[in-house]
């Protein structure tokens, strides 16, 4: 086909003449992107019609089909578009119509980028009731229909853990292998491959293998957080400034990356999100697009959405209906548990402009935020796609889990704050959040009569919620202690092994000089024929048994590190993760506090309206968007109480069964490698005794 704009109906060069093609290239496809922004909009010529396409549709369907196209061959398999196209929640006989449509009436084992358009738009139609399908109408009615929805954007967080058991690695199973330096300079980093083997519905590909970097991994734990509150998400190894490129970091780092992405793919509910089927098989450009859709999302959240309803509704962008508002002070439980805070009341009513000129003024600021000029810039931290893999300061281990500070990307909701007047109040904000993290203070005054009528109502008790908060401080307290003690036995080991291989070099350069053979001891005289068959063993032998007995304990020490440390720091980090799981909860309370509190002041504006003849239309309003949000708060509230209870039934069975097993394992590599040293060393004892 010719792709031409709408606008001023000029063809695009280079394009396939026959509907189906791709684009000429990488350069081709950016600049069409670009286009479709610029000018507002493509049509699409076949040898049946045209198709007019938005800028909107135009930008999510050539994103979409680059996060798809996983042969890099500009097409979407057959496997591939069908698996993501049931994400639409339409039936399987008008997802073949769609394929077949698309195809141009007749099935096609794979579709290029312009059919692919044609398919979402199908999508599209089908979803807004436009049933049966017809290859006509595509081109006939050519009215504006909202966007398809592939239940990507405007998620709700999830607060509802699984009680389905994880996948078995026999059907699901990851590996993060061959560590690798790419870049220099600035730009240098480590980038991983990870191997999927697998037999499930949500991944179109039985084996696949990508390349990621440590960003990906942290982008992906980001999201999972924001995503899933209520499922527990194992943390990522943390950062380091110095010394990232060491061959014992980067294989800690491989292992931690393996386990953390392995759990997930493996878990009952978080393996079919679409972020984690696109780290598992989008090639790394296709990879580098999802990312950037998601950042669009995240810095508008109603770009994609309110395009389709000023379209429908006629309203100007921006503008919502009633059950849109909610009071300048309110925080719902969505916003608390995503870490995304209202501002601060002092700040309310100021225009941007404003605000910058406030920061750029404020001498009690740094620098870099007053030059920074902006509100964001101090009531959130950077987002993970700012920091590079191998620069960034490390973040520091926790010293008792529940008062951790995980590294960027791991970050939990309470770790955001709300901006204050000035930047003194900023640090006692921080340092009021650290304490009540670390003391669990007992709510006071107005919540603690909230929580006092609403928790008995809701069947919530937070005793079971602070029994398990001792009990993960307690557990987390004494796992870090054996997390400790293999990481010291493993160097002395380490060590030894290196003073081993030493010894042998020693022996070695002895042997060269002693170039006459070796007389025998005195004490090897008696049996005199016996020894002389048997002499005692040369100094190269020497050498040689302690270099293989050097390699032996390497190998060993290798094994501890994979078999033993590895799932105890593992374990480690579901402790935190778990703690992570209680401050959402701790984040729900408090998002129905506040509601209530909107509810008082709802109520106190309706009194004031009524008794000084205000507008009670307007009071009435915001009277009902807060019993709305009480009714959000309550709903998250126990749906994420329930999945505290459930994840910590599926914790403790998780360390009981583990555990053990993890000693076991590599008490039975001790023991093999105990004999296979014996075996080595044996003969360097000499034949004679």
């Amino acid at each position: 086909c010719c792709c031409c704009c709408c606008c001023c109906g000029r063809c695009r060069r280079g394009s396939n003449q026959q509907g189906s093609g791709s684009m000429a290239g990488q350069d081709d496809h950016g600049a069409a992107l670009a286009g479709a922004e610029a000018r507002g909009g493509f049509t699409l010529t076949f040898a049946d019609g045209r198709l007019a396409l938005s800028g909107r549709e135009f930008k999510l369907f050539s994103q979409l089909f680059a996060a798809l196209d996983t042969g890099g061959d500009g097409s979407v398999s057959g496997p591939q578009g069908a698996t993501f196209l049931r994400r639409s929640g339409l039936g399987e006989e008008v997802l073949r119509d769609v394929w077949r449509l698309a195809s141009g009436e007749r099935s096609k084992p794979a579709l290029g980028r312009d059919d692919w358009m044609v398919a979402c738009r199908l999508v599209a139609m089908a979803q807004a009731g436009e049933l049966p399908l017809r290859r006509a109408a595509l081109f006939s009615d050519q009215r504006h229909l909202p966007l398809p929805d592939f239940r990507l954007f405007g998620r709700p967080p999830d607060f509802v853990s699984s009680d389905a058991p994880s996948l078995s690695p026999n059907v699901c199973r990851v590996e993060v292998t061959s560590p690798a330096r790419v870049g220099s300079g600035m730009g240098r980093h480590i980038e991983y491959t990870i191997t999927t083997h697998a037999n499930v519905d949500h991944l179109a590909l039985p084996d696949r293998a990508v390349r990621r970097r440590y960003s990906d991994f942290a982008w992906l734990h980001q999201r999972l957080g924001r995503l899933f509150p209520g499922s527990v998400i194992p943390p990522l190894p943390g950062k380091r400034l110095f010394g990232n490129m060491s061959a014992g970091f980067v294989e800690d780092r491989r292992l931690a990356l393996e386990a953390f992405l392995d759990h997930v793919a493996r878990h009952p509910k978080l393996a079919s999100c679409f972020e984690v089927c696109t780290m598992l098989e989008a090639t790394t450009e296709g990879f580098a697009v999802v990312r950037a859709m998601f950042g669009e999302w995240d810095a508008e959240p109603s770009a994609v959405l309110d395009l389709d309803r000023v379209a429908l509704s006629g309203e100007a962008p921006g503008q919502g209906g009633a059950g849109r508002d909610k009071l300048p002070s309110s925080e719902s439980a969505t916003s608390l548990s995503s870490g995304q805070h209202a501002p601060s009341p002092g700040w309310n009513g100021l225009e941007n402009d404003q605000v910058t000129d406030m920061l750029a003024a404020d001498d009690s600021l740094p620098r870099a935020v007053r030059a920074n000029g902006s509100a964001s810039s101090l009531s959130s931290r950077p987002p993970v796609s700012e920091l590079d893999d191998q620069h960034s300061l490390v973040g520091e281990e926790w010293a008792g889990v529940g008062m951790s500070i995980p590294a960027e990307g791991q970050g939990s909701a309470s770790n955001s704050w709300t901006l204050g007047g000035s930047w003194v109040k900023r640090i006692a904000k921080r340092v009021e959040d650290g304490l009540r993290a670390v003391t669990h203070e007992a709510p006071t005054g107005e919540r603690d009569r909230v929580l006092r009528r609403e928790l008995p109502r809701l069947n919530i008790d937070l005793t079971a919620i602070e029994e398990l908060r001792k009990e993960l401080n307690e557990h987390g307290d004494r796992i870090k202690a054996v997390v400790d003690a293999t990481e010291k036995m493993i160097a002395v080991r380490r060590a030894q092994g290196y003073e081993m291989a030493r010894l042998g070099a020693y022996f070695g350069a002895m042997a060269q000089l002693d170039a006459a053979p070796t007389p025998l001891h005195p004490s090897t005289v008696q049996n005199g024929a016996a020894c002389r068959d048997q002499p005692e063993p040369s100094l190269t032998e020497i050498s040689n048994r302690f270099e293989s007995a050097s390699n032996n304990l390497q190998d060993l020490n290798d094994h501890g590190s994979r078999e033993l440390l590895g799932p105890l720091r593992f374990q480690l980090g579901l402790t935190h993760s778990m703690c992570t799981l209680l401050e959402n909860h701790d984040n729900c309370l408090q998002a129905l506090c506040t509601a209530h509190e909107n509810v008082a002041v709802a109520k106190k504006r309706h009194a004031s309206a009524r008794a000084q003849h205000g507008d009670l239309a307007e009071a009435d309003r915001l009277a009902q968007g807060a019993k709305r949000e009480v009714a959000a708060a309550e709903v998250a509230l126990t749906e994420i109480y329930q999945s505290v209870l459930n994840e910590a039934q599926r914790f403790r069975a998780t360390r009981s069964h583990s555990l053990p097993k993890i000693v076991a394992n590599f008490l039975r590599a001790e023991s093999d490698a105990a004999a296979s040293q014996a075996e080595i060393l044996a003969p360097l004892a000499g034949p004679c005794r």
